[in-house]
């Protein structure tokens, strides 16, 4: 990092965005490269929605197709349906079985054992407000809202879907993705220098 850091190293960082490809993976991935390894740590990523994605991995769709830009389409795999709308319908599932709140049950033990091996931990999927509450509970955890509006105007919260369910949350950053790369990593830095 570019600056010396004032705030310590969060334990455990969401990342919440309203809106799908708003720039969490580059954050993610700029965090592991920068402020962790500066700390001197490793940084793991757990997905909330792990359980969501494997079984799409297991049939043979690529990165891609289950975390890229090929996400929204229909896929001969899945019987014509999106690889975003199976993942939809199998947490809506999970939902009506086991409650709103079972994927971040499942994540808090995984995060669990990460903070627990020395690991800081990324969680770059959080949407619901039961993985809001989960991230809350770490000790050192923060929870930041990353947005990049969509060309022709901002895309919030899709009826079919579970995105901008934490809006009017408290966020202990804000990222508007809304420049360059420098930019956002300026805001990145700045966060860790306490501007």
């Amino acid at each position: 990092m570019a600056t010396q850091n004032v705030r310590p190293l969060p334990t455990v960082i969401g990342l919440y965005s309203p809106r799908e490809q708003s720039g969490k993976s580059t954050v993610t991935a700029y965090l592991d490269q920068t402020a962790v390894a500066a700390a001197g740590k490793t940084m793991v990523n757990i997905k909330i929605s792990a359980p969501l994605k494997q079984p799409l991995y297991d049939l043979g769709l690529t990165e891609e197709e289950v975390e890229g830009k090929l996400k929204e389409v229909p896929n001969a795999k899945l019987g014509g349906k999106s690889p975003r709308e199976v993942m939809i319908a199998a947490y809506k599932a999970g939902a009506a079985k086991d409650g709103p709140d079972w994927l971040a049950k499942l994540a808090a033990h995984r995060i669990l054992d990460a903070v627990m091996a020395g690991y800081v931990v990324v969680v770059d999927d959080v949407r619901t407000p039961a993985d809001y509450e989960m991230i809350r509970r770490f000790t050192g955890a923060v929870v930041w809202r990353v947005f990049r509006p969509k060309t022709g105007g901002a895309d919030i919260g899709k009826a079919e879907n579970i995105e901008g369910m934490l809006e009017g949350k408290t966020f202990d950053l804000k990222v508007d993705n809304v420049g360059t790369l420098q930019d956002l990593y300026g805001i990145i830095d700045g966060y860790f220098a306490g501007k």
